[in-house]
């Protein structure tokens, strides 16, 4: 969480150049979309192993289980 109030505070705010409603931004001060998320993801499993096959919904999927091993409602996850 500090990592992301460190970002809030001092990293967004060098990227945003206009108003926008988004948490994270790309280069251009713009949402980062789906797409771009994923290619980053894709191209830092592939640096990291050649083996692995890592997407967004497998993240996600190993989050939610993390959620309700912990004691998680499974309607609010």
């Amino acid at each position: 969480m500090a990592t992301v109030r460190r970002y809030m505070e001092d990293g967004r705010q060098a990227l945003l150049q206009h108003e926008e409603t988004g948490v994270f931004l790309n280069f251009r001060s713009g949402p980062l979309t789906d797409r771009r998320l994923r290619y980053i993801l894709t191209k830092r499993v592939q640096e990291a192993s050649h083996t692995l096959h890592i997407s967004p919904h497998s993240l996600r999927h190993t989050f939610a289980t993390h959620l309700l091993n912990e004691g998680a409602d499974l309607r609010a996850v």
